[in-house]
């Protein structure tokens, strides 16, 4: 129902001069009912000349609590109580409930009646029906001795979905509440006002909010989503988010959609902080997704009557992207340091400037423009002119090394099938000549790829230049080689720092590969162990010995004999003459006994 509908029911119900019933507004949770009530109902009554009272049900178990929270609340306000049972004033009751502060107030109140006369000024509003843990006909029953009897106006604010069924409910209920009104959040209405609270302390975000208000509502109502606690929270992301994003105007849209998407499955319990380092597929989603993995019906049970339950066969990334990116996939980009931002309350403002940064389209060199006009079969295209300029430009590019290292063999391939077919005046032993130079400078920049090396190779074509493939070869395998041996250098250093979790990490992250020693010197790492502490010297023992520990490590590591057995030799040396071992000398030595061991398994 509109709330304005809903305003002008309370209006009439508050204009009524006797009532004997109760109202009730039923939303669900977060909805905004409560909101609803502070921000336009208690407008209403003061309007009429009504007090208001609010008293939220939450959580109270016994029917003395409530009638204490009521007589509380609303004691305050009146001077004269029923004479029947006495003249206590607020005065006497705050008195009292200061001098004795070990009597309970409910004993004071217990006897007090209210004027009903006093009580038809007031309209008091109880909220979280279903959240109340007495049962809902005791309830009822006490809000139905004020308003049939004391003609006191009552609102109830309730989602009644979450009420159990309980015996004689519904019969009370028909009693006690006079209309039933379904509340239902109109965000169009209620986001200004959400938008309100930063008017002054934040100028700025406010202007954006406002600017941004009808994207927020567009996606809010395609996700069907006007919870306002979820709406709060996800304004406030926005507000942390804001200084940050405001300077990337191309991809604020970006960052509202996907903080929304984000906010309401965190809200919602289908993500929790636990889940910051799982991404759970969603980066991987794109503009292609949905062509090549949403799922499509089949004809297969074309002559079969079974149905297939098509959301059974849906994985819980295809019901992402079709709650979410049907129709939105062109905004969507996945930003890990909101979504780690969401889920933990920690933003890295620096990596989310990084991820803005990197959104800004990639400037493409002119030489891999050239590249790939050139080098592919559309070269037949091209007008004569503009094919002798893209050659000569490609092959000094590739000379000068401003290519990648796999690139080269492209660049062979065309220049070589080009000077064959006597479009281009140059030999091919120049080109060979050419990209062994650029091969050579392109290899200083030590960028390896194992896919693309590993492509290559697998789809070797046998009329290709194998000297090129042989330089490729030989430049991947130099610059890999030389990033194993500084990696392994990390072994050196961290036993020079005695940095044992340093050393953990690193002998787990070699555990069964050869590369551990291979581009070591024995003769280096038998100085540096005579150098570091002996806690440090413990832990490398126990490193090494774990190393070989499984039943088959001669199958991975037979390769690590040679070097072992050199180490075991230069400790041995250094121990010969010893008649007293001090406690690194008996490290040592049993560093040595157990190298022997190691070497007698992998031999």
């Amino acid at each position: 129902m509109d709330s304005k509908y809903i305003e002008e029911a309370f209006e009439n119900y508050l204009k009524t001069e006797i009532t004997n019933h109760a109202m009730l507004i039923n939303g669900s949770w977060g909805s905004g009912k409560t909101y609803f009530w502070k921000n336009n109902l208690v407008e209403k009554c003061n309007n009429n000349q009504f007090k208001n009272i609010y008293i939220s049900l939450n959580g109270i178990s016994k029917i003395e609590d409530l009638k204490y929270q009521f007589l509380i609340k609303i004691v305050p306000y009146l001077n004269i109580l029923d004479s029947k049972k006495g003249n206590v004033g607020k005065t006497i009751i705050t008195t009292l409930a200061s001098a004795l502060g070990n009597v309970n107030i409910n004993d004071i109140l217990k006897d007090v009646e209210i004027d009903s006369k006093k009580l038809s000024a007031y309209v008091v509003c109880f909220d979280d029906l279903e959240r109340c843990l007495i049962p809902k006909v005791e309830v009822l029953g006490f809000i139905n001795s004020y308003v049939e009897h004391k003609n006191l106006k009552v609102l109830i604010l309730s989602d009644e979905s979450k009420i159990i069924e309980e015996d004689n409910y519904n019969n009370i209920k028909e009693k006690v509440i006079g209309r039933i009104l379904t509340y239902k959040n109109n965000l169009s209405r209620t986001l200004p006002l959400l938008f309100k609270k930063y008017e002054t302390t934040d100028i700025d975000f406010y202007d954006f909010l406002n600017q941004e208000k009808e994207y927020i509502l567009e996606l809010s109502e395609s996700y069907k989503e006007d919870n306002l606690r979820k709406i709060s929270f996800y304004i406030e992301l926005l507000k942390s988010l804001y200084p940050i994003i405001k300077d990337f105007k191309e991809y604020i849209k970006e960052v509202i959609m996907f903080t929304l998407i984000i906010t309401i499955e965190f809200k919602t319990g289908n993500l929790t902080s636990n889940d910051y380092q799982d991404f759970k597929g969603y980066e991987d989603i794109n503009s292609s997704y949905g062509i090549f993995n949403v799922s499509r019906p089949t004809n297969n049970n074309i002559f079969s009557n079974e149905e297939i339950d098509e959301e059974a066969k849906k994985s819980e990334l295809e019901i992402f992207y079709e709650k979410y990116l049907t129709d939105t996939i062109d905004n969507y980009f996945f930003y890990s340091s909101i979504y780690i931002y969401i889920l933990t309350g920690y933003l890295d403002k620096n990596k989310l400037l990084e991820e803005l940064k990197s959104r800004y389209p990639e400037v493409i060199p002119q030489e891999t423009i050239a590249f790939r006009k050139l080098l592919n079969y559309g070269f037949r295209q091209l007008p004569n002119d503009e094919f002798k300029k893209l050659c000569k430009e490609v092959f000094e590019y590739a000379t000068e090394g401003k290519y990648g290292i796999y690139d080269y063999l492209q660049v062979s391939r065309f220049l070589n099938y080009f000077s064959e077919c006597k479009l281009i005046n140059i030999v091919i032993p120049e080109i060979q000549e050419g990209i062994s130079k650029g091969i050579e400078i392109s290899k200083q920049r030590e960028e390896t790829n194992k896919r693309l090396y590993d492509s290559i190779f697998h789809f070797k074509n046998k009329d290709d230049d194998s000297k090129i493939y042989d330089l490729i070869k030989e430049a991947h395998d130099s610059i890999e080689a030389k990033k194993e041996s500084e990696k392994v250098n990390k072994l050196i250093l961290a036993l020079k720092e005695n940095n044992c979790d340093l050393i953990d990490d690193i002998f787990k992250e070699y555990q069964v590969r050869k590369e551990l020693f291979e581009f070591l010197k024995s003769n280096e790492l038998f100085d540096v162990l005579l150098t570091v502490d002996n806690k440090t010297l413990s832990e490398f023992i126990l490193q090494l010995e774990g190393r070989y520990s499984f039943s088959n490590a001669k199958d991975y590591l037979s390769e690590d004999y040679e070097f072992l057995n050199e180490l075991c030799n230069y400790i041995n040396e250094k121990l010969k003459d010893n008649v007293e071992y001090d406690i690194q000398e008996f490290l040592l030595n049993e560093l040595a006994q157990k190298i022997k061991k190691i070497c007698e398994k992998i031999h």
